[in-house]
């Protein structure tokens, strides 16, 4: 992409810089008028499922973090058959032209360790509530609810909490696979507890549609229509999403 180029509501003024998966641009967020960090996969992995999902992943488990050293993440969703983050642009050099001009300071030193440490147990935790899901999806629910424990453990190094609220979600999820619906909706009204504190929106709407999937299930349609309506009323974008899309169908399923 080129400067002056369109993508979406998103207009491009230079690249800032790439990788092996992806490429950033500085842009213009046409609607809220504010300089962004666009990362889009870059060159033919935009058409990789697996590619794309990891984007948006990478995207949950930053926006899972409100922390001076993680910026902050918009937007994630797709547009123009292209899946996108749209992130706080942070203007200032790369760690290479930092050392250019000399050794690290301690602090400096220190600043880089704590970031490397929460990249760490984040990405711990992230990975573990992904294998917790596919141990659910193949049945071995015990050995779900395992990873689970592990992934909380690592999460709760954290001073935001960081995936809390996802695992605890998966815990539900994984229980109300197993019948054990009671102990279920105390894990969703965890992981919505959680949500909420950090303001992670998409977090709450997972766990608000794993909640009222569950309600619904147990005939309270009612209690999953009250739930999960304000929750999906309050986003404004991301409607191509599979998240809002999976909670608007239970929406309209529920009636």
């Amino acid at each position: 992409m080129n400067s002056g180029d369109r993508f979406g509501r998103y207009t491009v003024l230079s690249k800032l810089g790439h990788g092996g998966m992806g490429e950033v641009y500085l842009a213009v967020d046409s609607v809220l008028e504010r300089r962004v960090a666009l990362k889009l996969l870059a060159g033919k992995q935009h058409h990789d499922r697996v590619a794309r999902k990891r984007l948006v992943w990478e995207a949950k488990c930053a926006a899972a973090i409100d922390h001076p050293y993680i910026c902050k993440v918009y937007e994630a969703g797709e547009a123009e058959d292209h899946a996108f983050i749209a992130m706080e642009y942070v203007d200032g050099g790369t760690l290479g032209d930092r050392l250019s001009k000399g050794p690290l300071s301690w602090r400096e030193f220190r600043l880089l360790a704590v970031q490397a440490r929460i990249k760490t147990r984040l990405a711990r935790s992230m990975f573990l509530a992904l294998l917790a899901e596919g141990l659910r999806q193949a049945g071995r629910i015990e050995e779900g609810l395992k990873a689970v424990e592990e992934g909380l453990y690592y999460a709760g190094w954290i001073a935001e909490g960081g995936y809390v609220a996802e695992l605890y979600r998966m815990r539900g999820e994984l229980l109300r696979t197993s019948g054990d619906h009671g102990a279920a909706v105390e894990c969703f009204h965890q992981a919505l507890e959680y949500a909420i504190r950090q303001q992670a929106k998409s977090f709450e709407l997972r766990a608000s549609t794993g909640l009222a999937a569950l309600l619904a299930e147990r005939g309270d349609k009612a209690a999953a229509r009250a739930l999960l309506t304000p929750v999906c009323e309050w986003f404004t974008e991301g409607f191509s999403t599979s998240d809002w899309i999976v909670a608007r169908k239970l929406l309209e399923e529920i009636g």
